[in-house]
């Protein structure tokens, strides 16, 4: 599955920013900084969300197992490849559309799982190089960094059903016209979480 999908489908994408992509215009902005956290309990076990949420090429808006906003694609690549460390491609369609390559660790304790995504940027531009020549894909952001966490805590049994606590937290950092919809990026990151939440409760 991928994190960075809630990144997809946001309502920012309005009649004001296809404007900008039309014609082309630009602003010079500060940065912005966009953060957003939700935690939900599921009715599963640990094991059944953790192996959902790792089920990378089933989570998509159309035709997969789980609903994914805005998503077309997301695989696991084979280069690099390890159980618990490994690269993904993922293509969000929206207006414009965007694809990017990701690394994604898996940290496991006896107390909690963690799964980070973390979207690779312009330093790392000959990691970059070697998965788009491994994989024919392209890598064309279109926000500056993304960083998303999901934190699995098994919890007690409740009503003789498994229950575990999911907490996804993402960072993003935007600039240039995506920097004047703050507001509205963190709505639709809000929306995405909640039906990625929707998608692990059937």
């Amino acid at each position: 599955m991928i994190y960075s999908y809630w990144l997809g489908r946001l309502p920012l994408f309005s009649v004001v920013l296809s404007a900008l992509l039309l014609t082309g215009a630009s602003h010079v902005l500060a940065a912005e900084l966009i953060r957003y956290q939700e935690t939900a309990v599921i009715t599963k076990s640990h094991e059944e969300v953790l192996t959902a949420l790792l089920d990378y090429g089933n989570w998509c808006e159309k035709g997969c197992k789980y609903n994914s906003p805005g998503v077309v694609v997301d695989e696991k690549l084979a280069p690099r490849q390890k159980p618990d460390h490994f690269y993904t491609w993922t293509w969000i369609s929206d207006i414009k559309d965007t694809k990017y390559f990701s690394e994604i660790t898996v940290k496991r304790a006896a107390d909690a799982t963690t799964i980070e995504s973390r979207a690779l940027m312009r330093g790392e531009q000959a990691l970059i190089d070697e998965l788009k020549k491994a994989t024919g894909r392209v890598h064309d952001v279109l926000f500056d960094t993304s960083v998303n966490l999901v934190t699995l805590r098994a919890l007690p049994a409740a009503g003789g059903h498994a229950q575990t606590q999911v907490t996804f937290s993402t960072t993003v950092t935007v600039s240039g016209f995506l920097a004047m919809f703050p507001e509205k990026m963190r709505k639709g990151l809000k929306e995405s979480t909640q039906a990625v939440f929707a998608a692990l409760r059937k």
